[in-house]
C-alpha cells in the first residue's frame, strides 16, 4: 500500500450488490408504477383520499380484511396460514394473539 498525499480524496469503495433473495424470499421488486401515481397523486394534508385509494387498490390482493377508520387510517390484517408460522409479537413491548 502506497501511503496517501496529504489533501488527496480516496475513491469509495464500490459497494456489493444486494443478494436476489433473502432468507429463502424471492426479493422484492418495486412497483414503479404504483410508486409514479403515488408520487403523482394530490395528497394535501387533511385530503389525502387520493392517496388512500391508490393504496387501497395496492393492498387489496395481498391480505385478508381492510378497514378504514374514521379518521381516514387504513387497518388492513393478514392472517397467518398455521399457528406455527404466526409471529408471537408485533410491536415491542406488546404481546398479542394473531387472528
Amino acid at each position: 500500500m502506497s501511503p496517501t498525499k496529504a489533501g488527496a480524496t480516496r475513491k469509495p469503495a464500490p459497494r456489493k450488490p444486494l443478494p436476489a433473495r433473502s432468507r429463502g424470499r424471492p426479493a422484492l421488486e418495486p412497483d414503479l408504477e404504483l410508486l409514479r401515481q403515488l408520487s403523482n397523486a394530490i395528497g394535501v394534508s387533511g385530503d389525502e383520499g387520493a392517496i388512500r385509494k391508490l393504496v387501497l387498490e395496492a393492498i387489496r390482493p395481498h391480505v385478508d380484511e381492510v378497514r378504514v377508520d374514521a379518521l381516514g387510517s387504513i387497518l388492513a390484517v393478514k392472517r397467518a396460514k398455521s399457528r406455527r408460522s404466526a409471529p408471537k409479537c408485533c410491536w415491542p413491548h406488546t404481546w398479542t394473539k394473531w387472528a
